[in-house]
């Protein structure tokens, strides 16, 4: 089975045909996202019960997460058309979108921090939120950004390409990038397995709290931490390059619904998100408690 498996050849008609699903369901997330991500982002802007530090983080990484899912567009118009591009035609094509990768990561990094800093020391995090504080974020993630880009494309390889970021990446020589993405990944679940502990109590809201919580780090685990490490061991095991591409395509398809999922969470887990993005469809109004998960 092992010698089989080493030695299937995919057809490049089979390859563009699951190439071509893939890329179908990887649009259909990209509308999904544009209206979750999108609602989050407007509810916050004009709703006055969302103004907390962590609720403007939260809007910025959903509209983060709009821009970051515009390379999907290129994806699905490069399989339809059966085309391959240059690197570096792909790499101006998703440049705003490959930028925003490592900023939305490291946002949610410090999305989480803030969250147990609010649970397990709230009176020090009532003099440490606001503008500053946000602005200090944000330079952060910018800074990190900033760095790594530019090492990425001082090492950029320049070669043909199915164009999306998975192909982009694999032409990156700077191999630091992808043990520390990893690593502020597992962080993320590990700070959010912490924040259950923190917030357990026999109120019913804080129930809901771990519930919410819970279901975070399952989705970010097992939709983007597990699909994204298996790609680079498909790098080592398949026996293509046409099957390595649909591997990767087709972990693009779990990792992206991982992203778009949240903020579904904060209207069926949130009362506070609920309640203000219900008044902005015209849905009425739900009445909203003194403590919410205005947040993950």
């Amino acid at each position: 089975m092992a010698v089989a498996w080493l030695r299937y050849n995919m057809t490049l008609s089979t390859f563009f045909l699951v190439a071509k699903i893939d890329s179908s369901l990887l649009f259909l997330n990209v509308i999904a996202t544009l209206f979750g991500h999108g609602l989050i982002v407007l509810v916050t802007v004009r709703s006055k019960a969302l103004k907390s530090s962590c609720n403007v983080l939260i809007a910025i990484e959903s509209a983060i997460t709009v821009v970051r899912q515009l390379e999907h567009i290129f994806t699905m118009y490069y399989f339809f058309t059966e085309q391959t591009t240059s690197s570096i035609t792909c790499l101006y094509l998703n440049f705003f979108p490959l930028v925003v990768v490592d900023l939305s990561s490291l946002l949610m990094l410090f999305i989480a921090v803030d969250r147990l800093i609010s649970a397990k020391f709230p009176f020090f995090y009532l003099h440490i939120s606001g503008r500053k504080y946000i602005a200090g974020i944000l330079l952060s993630c910018m800074a990190y950004t900033a760095v790594f880009k530019v090492l990425n494309f001082m090492s950029f390889e320049e070669k043909t390409i199915y164009c999306f970021i998975g192909q982009l990446m694999t032409g990156l020589k700077n191999r630091a990038w992808f043990p520390l993405h990893t690593s502020i990944n597992v962080a993320v679940v590990v700070i959010y397995i912490v924040l259950t502990r923190v917030t357990k109590a026999s109120m019913t809201e804080y129930h809901k709290i771990n519930h919410s919580l819970n279901l975070i780090i399952l989705v970010h685990f097992f939709g983007w931490i597990v699909p994204v490490a298996s790609t680079y061991g498909f790098a080592y095991i398949s026996p293509s390059y046409l099957f390595f591409t649909v591997a990767q395509l087709t972990v693009a398809v779990v990792a992206n619904i991982t992203v778009c999922v949240p903020c579904f969470i904060f209207y069926f887990r949130s009362t506070v998100y609920q309640a203000e993005i219900n008044r902005l469809l015209g849905l009425g109004t739900t009445q909203v408690g003194v403590r919410d998960i205005s947040t993950f």
